[in-house]
């Protein structure tokens, strides 16, 4: 089974694994992702975006929370 490692910025390392690898790329450009949307849907099971993210394409806010690019222009514009 192939598996590719990523590097991340808090040093540690997250692990792809399996047959399926190009389902992890980001939905923006194509990268490996290492992160996924955490905006909140507005559905009855409280689920989130999920979109696959790479670093370049995620914004981080908080040490744990990142939004696609769609969801960071939503998030700017409630800012406003």
């Amino acid at each position: 089974m192939p598996c590719i490692i990523e590097p991340q910025r808090d040093g540690s390392l997250l692990f792809f694994c399996g047959e399926r690898l190009n389902e992890v790329r980001c939905c923006a450009c194509s990268e490996w992702a290492t992160a996924s949307c955490d905006w909140r849907l507005d559905l009855p099971k409280q689920r989130t975006c999920d979109a696959l993210l790479c670093a370049v394409h995620a914004l981080h806010v908080g040490d744990e929370t990142d939004y696609c690019p769609a969801h960071a222009y939503q998030l700017l514009k409630r800012q406003r």
